[in-house]
């Protein structure tokens, strides 16, 4: 009988982490077998933010009813700015893959620095900024 462990972990590059994305390495019988890793690379090496925490905390505001959740049963449930208008809010600098941004028609592969906004303890609602732009978006969760 063969089993199968599957571990995930965080990707950092530049030492930024990259949402959306885990590599993931895949062991039977407690032997390495397969590895799933991303192999995009960053349009830039800067690390430094651009972006104004006032301007952050805006843009989440702004944004936060694009974070949908769209569930099996009923209707999807929309976030609204003033439930969060009191709210402490945590950004993260980092990348995401240009596919996951509006708009954009890099193709897949290509990372893009990001701030991702979200509540405190929590990693929903997020809305993600662009850092040398400002371009801010929600992003919506499917749930199966």
């Amino acid at each position: 009988m063969i089993t199968q462990t599957q571990v995930t972990a965080n990707l950092f590059l530049n030492d930024l982490p990259v949402f959306y994305y885990n590599e993931l390495f895949i062991f039977n019988n407690g032997i390495f077998d397969t590895a799933y890793l991303y192999t995009g690379t960053p349009l830039t090496n800067d690390i430094t933010g651009h972006q104004t925490l006032s301007n952050l905390q805006s843009s989440f505001l702004k944004h936060v009813s694009e974070s949908i959740t769209y569930l099996p049963i009923g209707p999807p449930f929309v976030p609204s700015s003033s439930t969060y208008s009191d709210s402490c809010l945590v950004a993260t600098l980092g990348y995401i893959d240009a596919v996951y941004i509006p708009g954009h028609t890099l193709p897949w592969g290509n990372l893009i620095k990001v701030w991702s906004v979200t509540t405190l303890h929590n990693s929903y609602p997020t809305v993600y900024v662009e850092d040398d732009n400002g371009l801010a978006w929600g992003m919506p969760v499917y749930i199966p």
